[in-house]
């Protein structure tokens, strides 16, 4: 049986980048740079190669979003102490100022992306996404 399960996933996903890029436009960031600053939030003076492994991006792509907030100046790089060939990132004022706006932007599209379930079933949903997205090695 065919479920079309990438097609459904591909266009629920593009609606909720749609609606986050939307409302981050006026900040000038994007929904992948979104990312970027909520998890760097969450563990100050992480490293790029965390970065791709936590958020499952290409090494490229991590680098060029990487040095776009370095240069808006939402993040700052510093040589690590450990190992002179690492940098670590870390948030500037700036970014750290726009965290609770991002987290609430965040919120309201994640309740608004599901206003057509119930709570069980996002609830059912969420919990299903994650399970196959970790457990989906290619």
């Amino acid at each position: 049986m065919r479920y079309s399960i990438e097609k459904w996933c591909s266009i629920f996903n593009r609606k909720i980048r749609n609606e986050l890029n939307r409302r981050c436009s006026k900040y000038g960031l994007h929904e992948a740079n979104f990312a970027y600053l909520i998890t760097i939030s969450e563990r100050p003076g992480i490293s790029q190669d965390y970065l791709i492994q936590k958020l499952h991006r290409e090494q490229s792509i991590v680098t060029k979003n990487i040095n776009h907030l370095v240069a808006g100046g939402w993040l700052e790089k510093r040589v690590s102490s450990t190992d002179r060939r690492k940098n670590e990132l870390f948030l500037t004022e700036k970014g750290a100022e726009i965290l609770p706006v991002l987290r609430q932007i965040a919120d309201e599209v994640s309740r608004e992306s599901v206003t057509g379930l119930t709570e069980e079933e996002a609830e059912t949903l969420g919990t299903l996404l994650k399970k196959a997205a970790e457990t989906y090695n290619v």
